[in-house]
C-alpha cells in the first residue's frame, strides 16, 4: 500500500488533475494506493476571505459565483479530455455545495460572525469538490476505487478548527478497510469529525496531515506528498 497525497497546486487545473490520474493509474499496476487530495490551489484562501466579507456585510454573490466558475471550468475541460465523464453529476454536486455555501454565508451576514461549526463546514467545500471530481476521473479509467468520508475515519478532540487526531480511533476505523479488494482508496484531505460527529478540521495545511494519517491507518509502506506534478 502506497499513500499519495496531492496538494493544491497538483490539483490546480484540469491538466494537473489528469497528471495525478496518470500517476495513480501507473501506481495501481504495482500496489494498492490510497489517495488524499487538497482543495484546488487558492480555493481555501477564497473561502476564508468570503467569510470575512460576509461578517462585514459585504456582497457575497460574486464570491460564490467565482468559486463555482473555477470548478465549472475544470469540469468542462476534463469533459473534453474524458468524454465518459459524468459532467452533469458533477454539476449537481457543485450546485449542492454552492447552495449550502450561500446559505451559510447568508447566516454569517445576519449575525456578523461565523461560529466555528460553520467555519469548518465552509472550509471543507474545496476538498469535498476536488475529491469528488477525482473520483469521477478514477471511474472513467475503470480504476476500482473505494471513496471514504474522512469524517468517519479521522476522529479528533480539542478545537474543531484545529482538531487533534485520536490515534486509537484511527487504528480501529481504518482496520475495517485494510483488506479491501479495491485498487484505490480515495479520501478528502483536511476534513475530520469529533466523537459527536460534528465536522472538524485538521488546521490550515492539514491535508498533508490527512495523508500521513491515512498512511498510518492503512499500515502503508510509503506516504508520498506531491506538491506539484509537472
Amino acid at each position: 500500500m502506497h499513500v499519495l497525497k496531492f496538494g493544491g497546486t497538483s490539483v490546480g487545473s484540469s491538466k494537473r488533475l489528469l497528471e495525478c490520474l496518470t500517476i495513480v493509474r501507473e501506481r495501481v499496476q504495482h500496489t494498492h494506493v490510497g489517495v488524499v487530495l487538497s482543495a484546488v490551489s487558492g480555493i481555501t484562501n477564497k473561502l476564508v476571505a468570503s467569510i470575512s466579507s460576509a461578517k462585514n456585510g459585504e456582497d457575497i454573490g460574486n464570491l460564490i459565483d467565482g468559486f463555482a466558475k473555477i470548478h465549472c471550468a475544470i469540469i468542462d475541460e476534463l469533459a473534453i479530455q474524458k468524454p465518459a465523464l459524468a459532467k452533469d453529476d458533477l454539476y449537481l454536486f457543485l450546485d449542492d455545495i454552492c447552495y449550502t455555501y450561500k446559505t451559510l454565508l447568508q447566516g454569517v451576514q445576519l449575525i456578523n460572525e461565523c461560529p466555528t461549526k460553520v467555519y469548518c463546514q465552509i472550509l471543507s467545500f474545496g476538498e469535498r469538490l476536488s475529491a469528488r471530481i477525482f473520483q469521477e476521473l478514477l471511474r472513467c479509467e475503470n480504476i476500482n476505487t473505494l471513496f471514504i468520508d474522512a469524517a468517519n475515519f479521522i476522529k479528533t478532540k480539542g478545537a474543531l478548527d484545529e482538531g487533534t487526531p485520536i490515534m486509537e480511533e484511527l487504528e480501529e476505523r481504518f482496520k475495517t478497510i485494510r483488506d479491501t479488494p479495491h485498487d484505490c482508496i480515495l479520501m478528502s484531505g483536511f476534513i475530520a469529525s469529533d466523537m459527536d460527529g460534528t465536522l472538524s478540521l485538521l488546521g490550515r495545511n492539514g491535508s498533508d496531515f490527512s495523508g500521513s494519517l491515512m498512511a498510518v491507518g492503512l499500515h502503508a509502506e510509503r506516504c508520498e506528498i506531491w506538491t506539484d506534478v509537472d
